[in-house]
C-alpha cells in the first residue's frame, strides 16, 4: 500500500466539497469591500476640493494669442526684475532695464495668492524705495507657497513677472 493511498479523500466522490458553500460569499465579501474603498475615495476626492479653478478658461484661451504678443513685447524690452521675501513680511521687487539702469517712477503692483486654496488673494501697490526698488509689508494669513505675480507699468510699457515666495 502506498502513502497516498491509506490516507482518506473527501473530493474521491463527485459531490461538493463541504467548504464549497462559502464561494457565494466570498463573490459577495470581494464586491462589499470594493464598494467600501470606492466611496472612500469619492468622500476624499468631494471633501478635499479646494475650488481652484481658471477663471473664465473659455475667455482666456481665446486671448492667447493676445498673451503670446505681450509676451514677446515683453522679452523685448530686457527688463530685469528680482522678487524677495524679507523677514517673510515684505515683498521687495527691484526692475532694470536692459542696460541695467533701475527703472524710476513705475507703477508696481503684486497680485499675491495661494496656490492650493481660494480667498486669500490680495493685490498689494507696492512703494517705492529707492531707484529700481519698491516694497510693502504684507500680512500673509498663513505660511507655505504664495505665488506673486508682479504688474510693472513705466512710460507705455507693461511688465509681468511671476515668483513663488515660501513663507514660513
Amino acid at each position: 500500500m502506498t502513502a497516498s493511498s491509506s490516507v482518506p479523500n473527501p473530493n474521491n466522490g463527485s459531490g461538493p466539497r463541504p467548504t464549497d458553500w462559502r464561494i457565494p460569499y466570498y463573490f459577495v465579501a470581494f464586491f462589499v469591500v470594493l464598494a467600501l474603498v470606492n466611496m472612500v475615495f469619492v468622500y476624499l476626492a468631494v471633501s478635499t476640493y479646494t475650488g481652484v479653478v481658471t477663471k473664465q478658461s473659455y475667455e482666456k484661451g481665446l486671448d492667447y494669442n493676445h498673451t503670446i504678443d505681450a509676451f514677446e513685447q515683453q522679452q523685448h524690452l530686457g527688463w530685469q526684475t528680482n522678487i524677495v521675501l524679507e523677514e517673510n513680511t515684505r515683498v521687495v521687487l527691484s526692475v532694470t532695464d536692459r542696460d541695467g539702469v533701475p527703472l524710476d517712477a513705475a507703477e508696481v503692483s503684486v497680485l499675491i495668492t495661494r496656490p492650493t486654496q481660494e480667498g486669500y488673494d490680495a493685490t498689494v501697490v507696492l512703494e517705492k524705495q529707492a531707484p529700481g526698488t519698491y516694497s510693502k509689508e504684507v500680512d500673509f494669513p498663513m505660511p507655505g507657497q504664495w505665488d506673486v505675480t508682479a504688474s510693472i507699468v513705466w512710460q507705455t510699457h507693461q511688465y509681468q513677472q511671476r515668483k513663488r515666495l515660501i513663507v514660513k
